[in-house]
């Protein structure tokens, strides 16, 4: 079984291979919605956010190319 597949990961949160860079931040320090940010070395920038309460799987809200 793949670590990402395995039953106690927290949080999941799935992209294309390939290398990227990724941060993680929040607007509102009390609410449980973390936003993760990834950006490609395809140009590629990624927005994500999952509950850091509840963990599961991610949700993509922004996929687009840094340069259009």
């Amino acid at each position: 079984m793949s670590y990402f597949g395995d039953e106690r990961s927290f949080a999941q949160f799935e992209l294309p291979p390939g290398a990227r860079y990724c941060a993680f931040g929040h607007d509102d320090p009390d609410s449980p919605i973390l936003t993760l940010y990834a950006i490609g070395m395809d140009g590629m920038f990624y927005k994500g956010e999952f509950n850091r309460i509840e963990g599961g799987q991610s949700v993509l809200r922004v996929k687009e190319p840094m340069f259009p």
